[in-house]
């Protein structure tokens, strides 16, 4: 088979014979007023072929000479009317912006040779090879161009096609596939289009892929039909395979796939060249493709987890189903759908955060970060910069760049716990982040940022305000929305419920087998009034199934006291857990160090004086115990 190519690139195949003229009728339907209705026809004969004109007007011309019958060499040129075709015995392709140059050289084949004309058409010649060569790298670069301006939620099977359809289109295939290796070296379709970039039946010649993924070598036939090595395959025989380009896909020298391209009608139409552009830029399409699998990979172990936050944050996790409880929670499913920011008020241990969380994993910023800032833990010098930031340079110490708790949160949600410990000077930059959505850190600028704000508190905030050890403007910008958490003692009838639930989550944890907690120990938990709400309960319970051995959950201390009244018994625990916390003794510990020295110990453990002072009272430490 041979062929010829006119000057806008159209490649016509000729195996026996075609006809070139003005007529529909025609092979080569050639429209100008210089062609004939049946101008010339090209044969074979023996082993060549030769153009013959069928009288037509105005001549064939092969390389400039009129001529009635010739035979037709490798790049002769056949003039017909005003167009010229290139006779070749391969399917060479000629770019759009290559077209001035070929046609000088066409124009240059219809005059007679001579030593200038010649030295002319050798450097257009070479301009053509050097203008193929940067047109290469330039389509190589438009590729991984357009590749980078998609969008990160860009799926695997859009860039893989967008690769394919531009390999297609350069190498004037018909067919392409990526292919992906299994587990065990067979192969797995990735995507498939046609030349119109439609999806097309995933049939290719599994024997030549399956050699490039044990070789890790290309393979290149440039007529499949009539290759001795080739020809005998059946599926070569039954897709009816002519042109074959097959490149293996790599990464980290591992083969991962494979890039195949096909044309069942043409032969020759991919060479060394063809095959040198296509492995230019396989190294960039694994990488492509590892990195989209891993993004994807990625992205679905973050649906994973938020869907196991939100399973945790649910409120049907939320235990008990008092008429306190269900009032918080039908509110709280109110606030969900906005943005306004919440104040989570309540004793301690009731379950502030829990609630805060329930919000965010149940809201539109759940992909988002959530993150919690405890103001009463943060010293008072270094609370500023935690929460808005600082840059390089701003102040001793700050050696980089940090953004901030606020600016970490970006587009999710904060959550400010014992907000009431926040100092009064920040309460105000704490005001402008609320009302214009801007931070401005340590040593910066103004920056915008898109946060929702939830704050909790377990002091009376209008107490605060009303003394004005709070700002009242903060106060209202916060408190848009409050959601009161009644304590453990308003909602006994959820204690049966929460040991419950409690009981089963330890028990999972140490590996016990504990199934229920005994009466007596319940009528206990019953009568006690949790200081300490649900917290102090689920210690009580953990420490309970920690130290049982069988099914049944016993706490002695409670036992002692069945039937005693509930002042008796909230008493005793009280103190007996007050005087066994560690924090307790270490802070004594700290105090003793310091010579109890107020200023001195807050400062070794890291927090204020105020709130050193608040440790003290809750824990009944006093100068000189031990």
């Amino acid at each position: 088979m041979v062929y010829v190519i006119d000057r806008e690139g159209e490649i016509y195949p000729i195996e026996e014979q075609v006809t070139i003229g003005r007529s529909r009728e025609n092979d080569i339907v050639i429209k100008n007023v210089y062609t004939s209705r049946k101008h010339a026809l090209i044969y074979k004969k023996d082993e060549g072929y030769l153009v013959k004109d069928l009288g037509s007007k105005y001549g064939t011309y092969v390389n400039g000479e009129r001529v009635m019958e010739k035979e037709l060499k490798e790049g002769d040129r056949i003039r017909i009317g005003t167009e010229v075709l290139l006779f070749s015995s391969k399917p060479l392709r000629i770019e759009k912006d290559e077209k001035p140059i070929t046609d000088a050289l066409n124009i240059l084949h219809t005059i007679p040779s001579d030593p200038v004309i010649d030295e002319i058409k050798e450097l257009l010649g070479r301009g053509v090879k050097n203008f193929r060569k940067l047109e290469n790298e330039k389509w190589k670069y438009q590729l991984l161009y357009e590749i980078s301006r998609m969008s990160m939620d860009s799926s695997e099977d859009e860039v893989v096609k967008l690769v394919l359809r531009r390999m297609i289109e350069k190498l004037n295939a018909e067919f392409g596939v990526i292919l992906l290796v299994d587990e065990n070296l067979g192969m797995r379709f990735l995507t498939s289009i046609e030349r119109e970039g439609n999806p097309v039946a995933e049939r290719v010649s599994r024997t030549i892929a399956t050699e490039v993924f044990h070789s890790g070598e290309p393979v290149l036939i440039e007529d499949a039909m009539s290759d001795k090595k080739w020809s005998v395959i059946d599926s070569v025989k039954d897709l009816k395979l002519r042109s074959v380009l097959c490149v293996p896909l790599k990464h980290e020298n591992r083969v991962v796939g494979a890039i195949y391209l096909e044309n069942r009608k043409l032969a020759g139409l991919f060479t060394e060249k063809e095959l040198s552009l296509v492995d230019s830029i396989t190294g960039e399409i694994s990488n492509l493709i590892m990195e989209s699998r891993r993004i994807t990979y990625m992205k679905q172990m973050h649906r994973s987890i938020i869907s196991s936050l939100r399973e945790k944050y649910d409120f049907s996790q939320i235990v008990g189903s008092s008429p306190s409880l269900m009032e918080v929670l039908e509110k709280t499913g109110k606030v969900i759908a906005s943005d306004c920011p919440v104040l989570i008020t309540g004793e301690s241990g009731t379950g502030k955060e829990l609630i805060a969380r329930a919000i965010h994993y149940n809201s539109k910023r759940a992909p988002f970060p959530f993150v919690a800032v405890n103001c009463a833990a943060i010293p008072e010098n270094l609370i500023e910069g935690e929460l808005f930031g600082y840059r390089k340079g701003s102040f001793t110490g700050a050696v980089r760049d940090y953004p901030g708790k606020i600016k970490e949160a970006s587009k999710g949600t904060i959550f400010l716990d014992e907000i009431s410990e926040l100092p009064l000077h920040l309460q105000g930059k704490l005001l402008r982040v609320l009302q214009f959505g801007e931070i401005t850190p340590i040593g910066g600028s103004a920056e915008k940022v898109d946060v929702r704000f939830i704050a909790a508190t377990n002091t009376n905030l209008k107490e605060l305000v009303d003394t004005n050890r709070f700002r009242r403007d903060l106060y209202y910008r916060i408190n848009v929305v409050e959601i009161e958490l009644p304590p453990l003692r308003e909602r006994k009838e959820d204690i049966p419920h929460l040991v419950k639930h409690f009981i089963k989550k330890y028990s999972e944890q140490y590996g016990k087998r504990c199934k229920r907690i005994s009466k007596a120990s319940l009528v206990a938990l019953m009568n006690y009034d949790f200081p300490g709400n649900i917290r102090e309960l689920e210690n009580i319970v953990e420490r309970g199934v920690l130290f049982s051995d069988g099914e049944v959950v016993h706490l002695p201390d409670f036992e002692d006291f069945h039937g005693s009244t509930l002042k008796e018994v909230s008493a005793h625990i009280q103190k007996k857990s007050r005087k066994s916390d560690p924090r307790r003794a270490f802070i004594i510990q700290t105090l003793e160090e310091n010579k109890w020295n107020i200023s001195a110990s807050a400062k070794a453990l890291g927090i204020s004086r105020r709130h050193l002072y608040r440790l003290m009272k809750q824990m009944e430490i006093k100068k000189g115990e031990e």
